[in-house]
């Protein structure tokens, strides 16, 4: 990519992002493929379908999860509150 942004190379080939960066800085040709990544999780031989997003993590990680939510839904509720009661000016 530098050869190409240098101009000291013509031409490259190779597995390359379109991305916007490479849209200002070269000219890029229409893909070929297109990819689309998945979230895998382990299959579950048990009737557990709909445990099976939540098995592979640790329960330390939905309990931070659940304080981070909470902690955040109740600090958009002090900051609506303190707008409608005029104190705060955003």
């Amino acid at each position: 990519m530098a050869q190409l942004v240098e101009g000291s190379a013509d031409m490259a080939l190779g597995s390359l992002a379109n991305v916007p960066y490479f849209q200002q800085t070269i000219d890029l040709s229409d893909p070929y493929a297109t990819y689309c990544y998945s979230f895998l999780t382990p299959e579950v031989v048990s009737d557990l379908s709909w445990r099976t997003l939540l098995l592979p993590f640790d329960k330390l990680l939905w309990i931070a999860t659940g304080v981070a939510l909470f902690v955040g839904w109740i600090s958009l509720h002090v900051v609506a509150r303190l707008k409608n009661l005029h104190v705060l000016t955003i």
